[in-house]
């Protein structure tokens, strides 16, 4: 009997442990994208513009961030920056290197836009939070095969 509770006691207690693992935990709500685009630089040629985005789906302990249409809204925007990302890419014929920076903050500025409407459309706060990052924005030279 002593050598049952000995294992019995020490599994419970372990498997308890892990049943509330996930109840107290804070889950990893981020969504990260990645668009390639051609770019035409001046003097060099084309080059593939690479680009990744991480947004933060749920900051923690804010209430404002867990209703379902700041869900919907974090939905939309995970696919929709892609094509506000493209679109403002190919507005340009030709870009100079050091203009990169500036078209990054244009595309960041577009985005924060677009959330903006979808708090208003999706009836979410005006003073929520939306949390992204424009992480990788970088050229590489097409290879030819």
């Amino acid at each position: 009997m002593f050598r049952i509770s000995l294992i019995a006691v020490p599994l419970f207690f372990l498997l308890i442990s892990n049943s509330f693992a996930g109840g107290f935990g804070y889950p990893t709500y981020n969504s990260k994208g990645s668009l390639v685009a051609s770019v035409e630089i001046e003097d060099k040629g084309f080059y593939n513009l690479v680009m990744s985005i991480i947004i933060l789906k749920e900051p923690r302990d804010e209430k404002d961030y867990t209703s379902d249409e700041y869900e919907e809204l974090i939905e939309n925007l995970v696919v929709k920056w892609r094509g506000i990302a493209l679109q403002k890419t190919l507005e340009l014929n030709t870009i100079k290197r050091s203009e990169l920076v500036t078209l990054k903050i244009s595309i960041e500025t577009e985005i924060e836009k677009y959330a903006e409407e979808l708090k208003v459309k999706y009836n979410v706060p005006k003073k929520a939070e939306i949390i992204f990052s424009l992480s990788d924005f970088y050229l590489i030279r097409p290879s030819e095969h």
